[in-house]
């Protein structure tokens, strides 16, 4: 429970700030996009892509690529003017802050030796 809140945290953090600058977003608005985000990327990224290939690489490459679709259709759904660009920007920033997530998961599923 501690590491998803962790990552509603790190993807919130991110996220919020970017959509309520670079949208018309609303707060409230901003915070559930953040958390549906996390919430299916923790389900798919971390608990499927990151255990079946145990690569940071791969998991946090889908994580970014499955943010810019989700903000791809968030922003359609919400008709926020999101560009390809911003949407860009915001999948790397999200595949930076899993980068680190990852190696967190990661590191605490190891074995002591």
């Amino acid at each position: 429970m501690l590491k998803l809140i962790t990552k509603l945290l790190l993807n919130g953090v991110v996220v919020v700030p970017f959509l309520l600058m670079f949208t018309e977003a609303t707060f409230l608005q901003a915070m559930v996009a953040a958390v549906l985000l996390s919430l299916i990327a923790y389900a798919v990224g971390d608990q499927v892509v990151l255990r079946n290939t145990n690569s940071n690489a791969v998991a946090s490459i889908a994580d970014a690529g499955f943010a810019f679709l989700y903000f791809l259709l968030a922003g359609a759904m919400m008709d926020w003017s999101l560009t390809l660009g911003e949407m860009f920007v915001l999948a790397i920033g999200i595949g930076v802050i899993e980068w680190f997530f990852h190696i967190l998961l990661l590191g605490t599923r190891r074995e002591p030796a």
